[in-house]
């Protein structure tokens, strides 16, 4: 599905937007523009099917939020304050020259969520 087009100017060719931007998922997005000049999406924890396991929130970035490539994941393991769960809908921002990273982690039907 074409959501849009844009082109940076007259001399360039307009870039297209399709969806979905990344495969094989990157539920969920958050994006930023970082001080290296790349745009970077954080998304839900998510195994992609590749024997890999869960990526624990996976990064993406790319120059023109057309052509994204995964450059790792936030979590090298789950954070143990919860236990089970997956860490869904992460946020990013950037506050006093540091990047902060917000998130849920969900148990479905945990009594004590």
């Amino acid at each position: 599905m074409l959501l849009s087009s844009c082109s940076t100017s007259k001399e360039e060719p307009a870039l297209t937007y399709k969806n979905p931007v990344f495969e094989p998922v990157l539920a969920d997005p958050s994006i930023i523009k970082a001080k290296d000049g790349y745009f970077y999406a954080f998304g839900t924890e998510d195994d992609w099917g590749d024997q890999v396991g869960a990526r624990l929130i996976p990064i993406v970035r790319s120059k023109n939020l057309v052509d994204w490539k995964y450059v790792g994941q936030a979590f090298d393991k789950k954070p143990e304050w919860k236990g089970d769960g997956s860490l869904w809908a992460p946020e990013i921002s950037y506050f006093n020259k540091k990047y902060y990273l917000y998130y849920s982690i969900s148990i479905w039907g945990d009594v004590n969520p």
